[in-house]
């Protein structure tokens, strides 16, 4: 797994998704945002996230979210998503296998783009995060304060700028699966993407964690 912590809640994005007319344009809006380039080493907003504190980092967030989510920064979305990609099924089978929920066959739990996009719609950049509910074999989404490490915590520029970098439609899903940490149930996920001819294309993506994040962009 990945070691990365409070990235995710470094950078912020506004998306909205509309679902593609035809192949040619998925494939233009895809290509477009997988081409956009951002030079995320040197970006001052990083720089200026590398100098604080470790246990400065969560205070620093709240001071200047707001501006890290507005305005000419929002380009920054370009250095999440791959941060927190799995780069292959196999890795990310071998952590859903490590809850025994999943002995005898992975167990997913499907909502669509249009589910998450509409519960984070009200989220204001770092100001919550997005929580799990799970009774009766049913996952919920529920909104969390304050990031932790107790439980799965995304944040909504994460999830956004998945939303912006594979440009999703509607009904392009998040299957959502158990894995286990130091005997805490976590959750990580599968994104397919529809093509026109209702077949897909799978990403998968890795949750956060505790360790120090101030120097994955140095070199």
């Amino acid at each position: 797994m990945k070691r990365i912590l409070f990235l995710v809640m470094i950078f912020a994005v506004a998306v909205s998704c509309k679902e593609k007319d035809n192949t040619d344009s998925d494939k233009s809006n895809i290509q477009g945002s997988a081409n956009a380039s951002v030079d995320c080493d040197n970006h001052p907003l990083i720089i200026q996230m590398r100098d604080q504190n470790q246990d400065e980092i969560v205070a620093w967030i709240k001071l200047n979210g707001k501006q890290i989510c507005d305005g000419e920064n929002g380009e920054l979305i370009e250095c999440i998503e791959p941060l927190h990609k799995i780069d292959s099924k196999p890795k990310f089978d071998s952590l859903a296998n490590l809850h025994p929920d999943n002995a005898t066959g992975i167990k997913f739990y499907t909502k669509t783009w249009q589910d998450v996009e509409n519960f984070i719609s009200d989220i204001q950049c770092y100001d919550e995060y997005v929580g799990f509910t799970f009774e009766n074999n049913n996952l919920g989404f529920k909104k969390v304060q304050l990031f932790t490490t107790d439980e799965t915590c995304y944040s909504k520029p994460f999830l956004s700028s998945i939303g912006k970098k594979l440009a999703l439609s509607h009904r392009d899903q998040f299957c959502f699966t158990k894995t286990t940490e130091d005997g805490i149930d976590k959750f990580i996920f599968e994104v397919k993407r529809y093509l026109p001819n209702n077949t897909f294309q799978s990403f998968y993506y890795d949750f956060s964690r505790n360790p120090p994040f101030t120097s994955i962009y140095k070199k």
